[in-house]
């Protein structure tokens, strides 16, 4: 968005052209013996309709190789995007906003990315983290504290 010496702003104009802040967690997240995915506590965005988005994820976890971690993002009707995802093993690509990705666990604290492009449709509203065990477990899968959820406007 170009502004032009003089021009008066509305309040839109600006909220759209200021960076959204990060949702980041504020404290250790664990789920036991779960495979239902639950709403992550800390990391939701707001987004507007029909715009575009860079979407960051950037998690660190802790879980058992037999719990190991799946994630995926709620978000408004009819939005799109493909992602990547680089982790200590490697890296992934063409995971769409309502893939499942499953997170290998060592029982060790691990680091993860995930990013991409996002499209909103008509419907503004939220992303959200959606989270939980890929096979229920008695010892706990942990979100870290100091992972976020980052989205910047592009267009």
């Amino acid at each position: 968005m170009t502004f032009t010496a003089g021009q008066i702003l509305t309040a839109d104009e600006l909220n759209a052209a200021l960076p959204i802040a990060p949702a980041v967690k504020s404290a250790d997240e664990t789920v036991t013996s779960s495979t239902t995915l639950q709403n992550d506590d800390h990391l939701v965005v707001s987004v507007a309709a029909n715009t575009t988005y860079l979407l960051e994820f950037v998690f660190m976890f802790n879980a058992n190789a037999s719990g190991d971690l799946k994630t995926t993002f709620t978000v408004p009707s009819g939005t799109t995007g493909s992602l990547c995802a680089t982790t200590d093993a490697g890296s992934s690509a063409g995971i769409s906003m309502t893939s499942v990705p499953v997170w290998d666990g060592t029982g060790a604290d691990e680091q993860a990315r995930l990013w991409g492009r996002i499209v909103t449709s008509a419907a503004a509203g939220t992303v959200r983290l959606q989270w939980a065990q890929n096979a229920s477990f008695g010892t706990g899968t942990i979100l870290r504290n100091g992972s976020f959820l980052r989205i910047t406007r592009i267009s």
